[in-house]
């Protein structure tokens, strides 16, 4: 495989990620202005790969 086409598919990755990361960042922002208890926060499908606890929200990458 050529190692442009796999970084090509990198980029996608992470541009994708980055996308779902500001969309749920719509979410997120809001509902912790109006008071409205927020128990996680992650980017991402399936098992949690990484993840941190901030207060009452956790946060991370699945």
């Amino acid at each position: 495989m050529n190692w442009l086409y796999v970084a090509g598919i990198i980029v996608f990755l992470l541009g994708l990620m980055a996308s779902i990361a500001l969309h749920e960042l719509g979410h997120l922002v809001p509902a912790k202005l109006f008071g409205v208890k927020v128990t996680q926060y992650m980017v991402g499908f399936g098992p949690t790969a990484w993840s941190r606890r901030r207060g009452e929200t956790e946060y991370g990458v699945k």
